[in-house]
């Protein structure tokens, strides 16, 4: 907690500016003083100081924001970006990922320390994706798009028109009336009355907000030889693009969803038909995603799971996470595909769960109710690929919402 307490005093000092009275930097300076000589003092890559092999990764990455913010490639005597990369190197896993307590986590704190993230904050990098992806070629239309900085916003424009292109001398250029950007079948983009095109790019933005596999494609309408015929439609090829790091809809609602989490503020008690190893009911209302509960049973009627709360709550939504839920683990567990549930003695009711494992269901009741008991019994699943028979909930929830 040193390193953190270091960040944090350096990015409030940062963040006031002239703000900062000259006492407050005088005690900054000191504080972070005589915390770089105990970092000194105590100085090793390979363990977390005091604390051994415990959250050695969450340490390495507080060295690498010391480092970041207060702008020094030492501590001490020691170059802790050379010494720290040569040591996650030497752990990493032969498929790239670091475990010591967590292997997400884990992983997570080695690669931020590794691309030195810290900088950013300070303007000294940038990321690049500035690769430029082109569409195959055509007779009709080809174009090209780049992925911004944020790896989700598209940056489209024209390459080809009617097979003519930068640096040609065509005795005509064609007579572009409408260009349309489409992703997945719609249109995103359009750009009116271009007149004749002499290669100018028609450029154009969008954002994606899904995560997976893409497919781009670019229409242009150009005016037929005779005027008062309909435009000619000339259509590209379609071009695939692999988006990872769009902030889908459901993203911030579920982050936060913890905080609205009424089981967490009345308490409760969990118990399960069938539990796999550590996997106990209990994590299914733990406030944690990384935890869950796991059924392990092959048969349907063996796979309920029951939250009883310590006092009476007023809900309107259900919210549920399937058990690691995570992208890399899509299709190795059971994925749930309906739920039957029941509040209390009311009469149960099935709910199709999102057939995406990693996004959260949440099911909005037709009026808020007094619940003390919830009721979970699969119905359907998908069978896991490599542990079938093996599925549950991460968490499960309750909400009063507007």
């Amino acid at each position: 907690m040193t390193t953190a307490g270091i960040a944090s005093l350096t990015m409030a000092v940062q963040v006031l500016g002239k703000k900062a009275s000259a006492t407050m930097r005088r005690q900054h300076e000191d504080s972070c003083k005589r915390a770089m000589t105990w970092l000194e003092q105590n100085w090793t890559v390979e363990k977390n100081p005091n604390h051994g092999d415990s959250w050695i990764f969450y340490y390495l990455y507080g060295v690498e924001r010391v480092g970041g913010l207060l702008g020094t490639e030492y501590v001490g005597d020691h170059p802790w970006y050379l010494e720290g990369a040569k040591f996650l190197l030497e752990k990493q896993a032969d498929d790239g990922h670091w475990n010591q307590n967590n292997a997400e986590a884990d992983t997570c704190f080695g690669l931020l320390f590794l691309a030195r993230a810290t900088a950013p904050v300070t303007g000294d990098a940038r990321r690049d994706r500035a690769t430029v992806l082109d569409s195959p070629t055509s007779p009709d239309v080809e174009f090209a798009v780049r992925l911004a900085d944020d790896g989700c916003t598209m940056h489209l424009w024209l390459s080809s028109v009617a097979g003519t292109r930068e640096g040609d001398r065509p005795a005509a250029w064609p007579e572009v009336r409408k260009v349309e950007y489409l992703v997945d079948g719609a249109v995103v983009a359009t750009i009116e009355d271009q007149g004749p095109w002499r290669a100018r790019p028609c450029f154009a933005n969008h954002r994606c907000d899904r995560n997976g596999l893409h497919e781009v494609r670019t229409r242009v309408h150009v005016a037929a030889a005779d005027k008062s015929a309909d435009p000619k439609v000339l259509e590209s090829a379609p071009l695939s693009i692999e988006i990872d790091y769009a902030l889908e809809p459901w993203m911030l609602p579920a982050a936060t969803a913890r905080a609205r989490n009424l089981i967490l503020e009345a308490g409760a008690v969990a118990s399960a038909s069938s539990t796999h190893k550590t996997f106990h009911a209990e994590n299914a209302i733990d406030g944690q995603e990384s935890s869950g509960w796991m059924y392990d049973s092959p048969d349907k009627n063996d796979r309920t799971l029951t939250v009883r709360l310590r006092k009476t709550v007023r809900a309107n939504t259900l919210r549920l996470s399937q058990t690691h839920g995570l992208a890399k683990n899509a299709g190795i567990h059971d994925r749930i595909e309906r739920v039957a549930v029941q509040f209390d003695r009311r009469e149960p009711f099935e709910v199709d769960l999102a057939p995406d494992e990693t996004t959260p269901t949440v099911v909005r009741l037709d009026e808020s109710l007094r619940i003390k008991r919830i009721v979970l019994r699969v119905l359907q699943v998908a069978p896991g690929g490599t542990y079938p028979g093996l599925g549950g909930f991460a968490e499960v929830g309750l909400e009063q919402n507007p």
